[in-house]
């Protein structure tokens, strides 16, 4: 289960999303492979959010 929570800080106007999922402990076990996913998912998520904006 992807359990998400969205923030509205007050008098911002901004808005944020965190979503945490336990992963098993034989997903990426590799040090370097998990690295390389953390670098990673920002930039997904990052281009998935302005995808989204550009085409309303």
């Amino acid at each position: 289960m992807l359990n998400a929570l969205m923030q509205v800080p007050s008098g911002t106007g901004n808005k944020g999303c965190v979503s945490m999922k336990v992963l098993h402990e034989d997903f990426l076990p590799s040090p370097a492979q998990r690295l390389c996913a953390a670098q990673d998912l920002p930039f997904f998520v990052r281009g998935a959010l302005e995808a989204m904006n550009a085409h309303g």
